[in-house]
């Protein structure tokens, strides 16, 4: 009698084990799918970031020309930014090494010695103007009619 249920037991055990190991295959197979989609969404992901930052950067380096940079400058700038390079010192203007300014703060500077010097030149000659017109004559009445005389010029 020992010999049918020990073959019995040893059926359900194996039948038990079997179900476990089918079991343990199918769960494994359901994460190794689980995975594998999460993995093709993480791919997606990332396909699309790459593909946004490339039509970000295709816009920075069309609207840098646009504006009047160089394109070769514009496309270094851009090939600097893509490596991971410093690019603030982009338009740096360097004399013996040292840093004089940027092109932006020397423009302005320059911007505004230019509007200085025009409107000292203005003042300057009209001071002039003044000073030798009273220097034509000691008296009003001298001095209007020396303008006059002046002003017909080669009229005789």
């Amino acid at each position: 009698m020992a010999g049918p249920i020990q073959n019995a037991m040893s059926n359900v055990v194996n039948t038990a084990s079997a179900i476990a190991v089918a079991g343990k295959k199918l769960n494994e197979s359901e994460k190794q799918a689980s995975e594998k989609a999460s993995a093709e969404i993480k791919a997606q992901e990332q396909a699309s970031q790459a593909l946004q930052k490339e039509a970000q950067d295709t816009a920075l380096e069309a609207d840098l020309i646009k504006m009047g940079a160089d394109p070769e400058s514009a496309r270094a700038y851009m090939n600097a930014r893509t490596l991971g390079l410093d690019t603030k010192s982009f338009g740096m203007i360097r004399r013996k090494g040292k840093f004089v300014g940027s092109f932006s703060s020397l423009a302005e500077k320059l911007s505004k010695d230019a509007i200085t010097d025009s409107l000292s030149s203005k003042v300057l000659n009209q001071k002039g103007f003044a000073e030798r017109v009273v220097a034509l004559s000691s008296s009003r009445k001298g001095r209007v009619e020396a303008l006059v005389s002046a002003s017909e010029g080669g009229k005789k």
